[in-house]
């Protein structure tokens, strides 16, 4: 799978083996968010999919609690400084969601937001894209984490997901051109996996 990642410029669809049978048509399309270009770049392909489909589009954010050097145990002090950060995040993240499926609105798609707090990004959306009973989860292969270690085709949150998450997914593959995240190949050449049919 890996391998695969790593050579191809096009989207990959995976199907882990314990995947359920998906409806047909889909019915809920999960796109995680993380405020990155290359997150916001399969936002395109998610509309498409969840067009065909007449699906619903689910946008996706989690709040990280931020860390704190400990030395020694927090003070009162640091625990209101960690607070007021993530209260802040929080409310960053409902804006960000809330621009995000505005700026979606005339896709004419059923959409909604989902900001949720967590310690582990990864196990938290694993776990939120399993409750939300996603048909299929769309993500970049790349969100933030490119900025720091860029010599790796997949961020961390995207490899625990691939290999955590019993949903299908379909992982684009992102580059950047003239300073904008792109999906390696133009999305009216893609053919969309479509839920079997019955």
């Amino acid at each position: 799978m890996h391998k695969v990642l790593m050579q191809t410029p096009a989207p990959v669809l995976l199907v882990p083996v314990e995947a359920p049978l998906p409806a047909a048509p889909y019915r809920r399309v999960v796109v995680p968010l993380d405020g990155s270009r290359w997150a916001e770049s399969v936002l395109p392909l998610a509309v498409r999919l969840a067009k065909a489909s007449e699906a619903e589009l689910l946008l996706v954010h989690v709040v990280p609690t931020p860390e704190m050097i400990e030395a020694r145990p927090l003070e009162v002090e640091d625990k209101k400084l960690q607070q007021a950060l993530i209260e802040r995040n929080e409310q960053a993240a409902r804006s960000y969601l809330d621009r995000t499926k505005s700026n979606l609105s005339a896709s004419g798609l059923r959409m909604r937001t989902i900001s949720i707090r967590g310690e582990d990004v990864r196990e938290v959306l694993c776990d939120l894209i399993q409750r939300e009973r996603a048909d299929i989860a769309v993500l970049s292969a790349r969100g933030h984490s490119h900025r720091h270690v860029s010599d790796v085709p997949y961020g961390t949150v995207a490899s625990y997901l691939m290999t955590h998450c019993n949903v299908p997914m379909l992982v684009t593959p992102a580059t950047i051109r003239s300073g904008k995240a792109q999906i390696a190949v133009g999305h009216n050449c893609l053919r969309l996996p479509l839920a079997a049919q019955a």
